[in-house]
């Protein structure tokens, strides 16, 4: 948080654990009157990525986003650094997640 705060210069809002419906968004920044939804997951297996794709796609819809962006972290050892970090875009019901693996 402390990093987007200094990237956004204090001119947006940063929630953890936003209230989006009944659930809660890992990270919310509401920036000129658009919500930019963060969720944040650790590699637990293959289900990691559908399963994140899925939930952060509910909390865009109640959100009324078009873009969202899924950060996954990978804290196996035995995986390298290099298949680990990662950057693709994913198109759920028409809504643009950018999938970040660190």
């Amino acid at each position: 948080m402390a990093f987007l705060q200094r990237v956004l210069n204090g001119g947006a809002l940063i929630e953890r654990e936003m209230g989006s419906g009944r659930k809660r968004l890992d990270l919310g920044i509401r920036f000129r009157g658009r919500n930019y939804p963060i969720e944040i997951k650790l590699h637990y297996g293959p289900k990691t990525l559908p399963d994140g794709l899925a939930q952060l796609s509910e909390y865009m819809d109640t959100l009324g986003s078009r873009r969202g962006w899924l950060v996954i972290f990978d804290r196996r050892t035995e995986v390298a650094w290099d298949e680990k970090i990662s950057w693709c875009e994913e198109t759920v019901a028409n809504r643009e997640i950018a999938v970040v693996g660190c």
